[in-house]
């Protein structure tokens, strides 16, 4: 590691001011106390308090509803959420189409994810191979940082509550470790300690709506927003870890009661039906602060042209200073589902179906109890019958005894539900679901099985056309995360790294890297390539194509690739193994490997494979040696398949059979000559 790196990593927190004695419960950071700027981040969002209160109630109610726990309410006296007492005879049946419908939305999102592309800079074949070494490292990126799995996450916030985040940053704290020999004070020829080195790399933090905190302007784009705070409880051992200087000043989180727990707003921390705060084993809240240039002041602005990040936990003043990352200065993703009009946070699926989806639970216990009380109906009788608590049950042929001169018992008659369009109205429930939420039959799966591959797209297509809007938003997002992704790469990694660059063929090609190749970090998404399409859609259209004749009879391998059955093993795989082989060729001659013709190779599918390789944007920019190795092996393909055309025409000649001696055209024979004509 050089010294600008390690510069780097070990004083990217310090960047502003330096943080002085820790020990100093006086000490000035920033022209004022370390204790100023503890409490400065804690107040950030007083003034939002009571506001925030009703957002973070709301966004618990969407959880009881995406659990299941469709009873309970917001009791605003407790400052909790409770189930009321009820009757143990009253039924409380739960259909959980809310959680039914959020799985639903959520598969749609991710069905198909977007496809990125990294625009270059200019049009030279320099700037496509760099753009094309760009979305390589993307790649890895994805596959290194686990992205699937944290884009899944992040949306499972937007559905359920509405919005979520991602957040990438740089963490000097984590990568690759190794220790490096420190020199004693006094010759002494023996080496008494090592220090410990990280490399740093990055990491990508999934973020819940109750974590995450700004100024909320009257849009939905967190670019407007000038600071940014994210709370979260965080692991004291690891906090400590990271900031060794403050081990013996860092205290595990221990005074929590209910209306602090409220106050906090942390999911993590409290139970979410009984709002009790969990117990707090080693754990600490740890803030961090994230502002834009713009919105501090002139004096400020000066110190801090990139913006002011500021770090507490518990107490302590941890890191003070510029932020870390040149063209970053807030590092979230913001994900939403559905955005109000002049509003920061969205509306999840509970805030669509909570109203119908209680109505309609209301209405099947209802049904259950009428049903109940048919099966078992009332019985009236006198005081002085004489009958005990348990004189009546349900026993056939039961004699019921009372005394003389009373009243005998009576059954009542309960009304009845059934015929009164109690019925329709639950169906009606059912499908005023479905039309407020978007998903309909054909999301759900049941739409006509004997439908075309037309119809069913046009289906599709319809259900599609509400979440377009939500999937639009995601593409965008995705394009933000991808972006912040190169700028860490382009600015952190200056020590040589590998990463694995994968082909197209499925093989993987360790590369070495450094952030200084990356010249364009601007990552797009193509529009619509996140929508969701159905597979049986697709082969039902492909099919159709084939019958028609619009897709090459004589060549099944395009249907089959089109179909997206994967290739199994047999003789399918024969018409891609040639095309693999031919992928795997391209990667070694670019690395300068010349590679052998052999004559059972299908010559065509060689040629093809290679002059697309060729047709890329960074052919041209390769080694001229390279280029002529690719020019060469073209030749000898094309040799080789005309000397297996000449074969071919050899061994058809040889098989014909010989032509019977004495006739003519026979081998061997001459054609008789023709005989005079006789005198006239």
């Amino acid at each position: 590691m050089n010294n600008q790196e390690q510069e780097i990593n070990e004083g990217m927190a310090l960047s502003g001011p330096e943080l002085g004695d820790v020990t100093d419960p006086d000490r000035i950071v920033g022209g004022k106390p370390a204790s100023y700027w503890v409490q400065y981040v804690k107040d950030k969002t007083k003034a939002q308090k009571e506001q925030r209160f009703q957002l973070e109630k709301g966004w618990f109610q969407n959880l009881c509803m995406y659990k299941g726990l469709h009873y309970y309410s917001w009791n605003d006296e407790a400052r909790a959420l409770r189930e009321p007492r009820t009757p143990a005879y009253r039924v409380k049946i739960v259909c959980n189409y809310t959680l039914a419908s959020s799985e639903i939305a959520m598969a749609k999102l991710l069905k198909n994810p977007p496809r990125s592309s990294v625009r270059a800079t200019n049009a030279s074949n320099e700037a496509m191979a760099k753009a094309k070494l760009a979305e390589q490292d993307l790649q890895y990126r994805y596959r290194q940082l686990k992205m699937a799995n944290k884009r899944r996450d992040a949306i499972k916030w937007a559905v359920v509550c509405g919005t979520g985040f991602l957040k990438h940053i740089w963490n000097p704290h984590i990568g690759q470790m190794w220790t490096e020999p420190v020199e004693p004070m006094f010759s002494s020829g023996q080496t008494e300690e090592e220090k410990f080195y990280f490399m740093g790399d990055q990491e990508v933090v999934v973020c819940s709506p109750f974590e995450v905190e700004c100024d909320e302007p009257n849009t939905s784009d967190i670019e407007a927003c000038g600071w940014v705070r994210h709370k979260q409880i965080a692991s004291l051992e690891k906090v400590r870890g990271e900031h060794p200087e403050f081990e013996d000043l860092l205290k595990a989180e221990t005074d929590y009661d209910k209306d602090n727990v409220v106050d906090t707003r942390f999911l993590g921390m409290v139970d979410t039906v009984s709002m009790r705060p969990q117990k707090l084993d080693d754990k600490i809240v740890k803030m961090e602060l994230w502002q834009r240039a713009w919105s501090l002041s002139k004096k400020e602005r000066a110190k801090f042209p990139r913006g002011r990040r500021i770090l507490i936990a518990g107490d302590q003043l941890l890191e003070f200073g510029t932020g870390p990352n040149d063209e970053i200065d807030i590092p979230f993703v913001k994900y939403d589902f559905i955005v109000p009009p002049g509003q920061f946070w969205g509306m999840g699926i509970p805030d669509l179906m909570t109203g119908l989806n209680k109505a309609y639970n209301r209405m099947y216990s209802k049904l259950l109890e009428n049903i109940a009380l048919h099966c078992a109906p009332k019985w009236v009788a006198s005081k002085g019958a004489g009958l005990g608590q348990h004189a009546i049950d349900s026993e056939p042929a039961e004699v019921i005894e009372h005394n003389d001169g009373t009243p005998p018992p009576t059954q009542t008659n309960p009304p009845n539900l059934v015929g009164t369009g109690f019925f329709e109205g639950m169906r009606t429930n059912l499908e005023a679901q479905k039309d407020v939420t978007g998903l309909q039959d054909v999301s759900r799966g049941t739409a006509p099985a004997s439908a075309s591959g037309v119809a069913l797209t046009q289906l599709e297509e319809a259900d599609a056309t509400r979440l377009g809007i939500v999937v639009r938003a995601m593409e965008l997002a995705e394009g933000e995360s991808g972006t912040m992704i190169l700028k860490l790469d382009k600015q952190f990694v200056i020590e040589p790294r590998m990463i694995d660059i994968q082909g197209k063929g499925g093989w993987v090609d360790p590369q070495e890297f450094t952030g200084m190749q990356l010249d364009s970090t601007m990552v797009e998404v193509e529009a619509g390539s996140g929508l969701p399409t159905s597979k049986a859609t697709t082969r039902a259209m492909v099919m159709e194509a084939w019958s028609q004749g619009i897709l090459p009879k004589d060549k099944p391998e395009v249907a089959i690739k089109l179909l997206d059955m994967g290739v199994p093993d047999g003789l399918v795989r024969e018409n891609f193994a040639d095309a693999e082989l031919a992928d795997e060729e391209n990667r070694h001659m670019k690395n300068g490997v010349p590679q052998q013709v052999m004559p059972w190779y299908d010559d065509d599918v060689h040629i093809a494979r290679h002059d697309l390789e060729r047709k890329q944007g960074d052919f041209l920019s390769l080694d001229p040696q390279i280029q002529q190795l690719f020019e060469q092996h073209d030749q000898d393909h094309k040799a080789n398949k005309k000397r297996k055309q000449q074969e071919a025409m050899a061994e058809q000649a040889a098989m014909q059979p010989p032509m019977p001696q004495g006739q003519p055209g026979a081998p061997g024979q001459q054609p008789p000559a023709q005989a005079p004509a006789p005198p006239a």
